[in-house]
């Protein structure tokens, strides 16, 4: 077999140059011809927004869409309905190849427990921030007469009284029985025009009554410190409830 000799140097570049070109053109039909057909280069698929589906919504979406699915993690949250979904990876609008797979977190079937906060004496408003921080739902606020507004007298769960420490599922609705301001005791509206202030503060603590707001009338003719008007104005028989204000006006300038 006779290798073949170049007679002269410019046949042995021609030859190269000839290899090279043909090296070059193998390694572009390779990378873009055959290589995008295997890899079903630049066929991609807009991921959709799943959360919110239920399980059986989301597989059925995603089988017409050529993805499939994994569930990474479960986690219980307060007002979902179980076993839909949370999160999902890659998010929404994202592109992915066919048969991707997306990672999703559902909402456990299952919520755990905790322990019921104790919310007795506490305010309304101590009391609702407590609940949702326990993942625990407010169903209902009953008012009673009490003295202490908006203050928790009662927890329950259903019709029966909770105690603080009770292991309850996560989503568990309470009910809270909380003071309206008023007892049930009554007392006779008092006049208390002509008393000095502070008199007429002491005299309505005996009557478990609450000074309400003072208001003061530089310009009055009255003796400076004497109450000229009260709201509710004075009537004879008129009844109020214990724990219920009284409005006072004050002659003079405050001090």
């Amino acid at each position: 077999m006779t290798l073949f000799k170049p007679e002269k140097p410019r046949d042995l570049f021609i030859h190269l140059a000839l290899i090279l070109a043909s090296f070059f053109i193998l390694l572009l039909i390779f990378f873009y011809g055959y290589l995008p057909s295997a890899t079903n280069h630049g066929e991609t698929i807009t991921v959709p927004k799943l959360e919110g589906m239920s399980l059986k919504e989301m597989e059925d979406f995603l089988d017409s869409k050529n993805l499939d699915y994994e569930i990474n993690d479960s986690t219980y949250k307060a007002g979902v309905k179980p076993l839909t979904v949370l999160n999902q990876h890659p998010a929404p609008g994202s592109k992915v190849k066919k048969n991707r797979r997306i990672y999703i977190t559902i909402a456990s079937e299952t919520p755990p427990n905790v322990k019921m906060p104790k919310l007795v004496d506490q305010s309304l408003r101590s009391a609702e921030m407590s609940l949702k921080g326990y993942d625990l739902v407010l169903d209902s606020i009953h008012y009673v007469s009490s003295p202490h507004a908006n203050l928790v007298l009662k927890q329950l769960v259903g019709k029966k009284e909770i105690l603080s420490g009770t292991l309850i599922p996560k989503g568990t609705k309470v009910t809270l029985i909380v003071g309206n301001g008023t007892g049930n005791e009554t007392v006779e509206l008092p006049n208390l025009v002509g008393m000095p202030l502070e008199d007429a503060t002491v005299y309505l603590s005996g009557l478990n009554l609450a000074r309400g707001v003072i208001r003061y009338v530089p310009d009055a003719t009255e003796e400076e410190g004497t109450i000229i008007s009260q709201k509710p104005a004075f009537k004879s028989g008129e009844i109020l409830h214990a724990g219920e204000m009284i409005d006072i006006w004050v002659a003079g300038e405050e001090k």
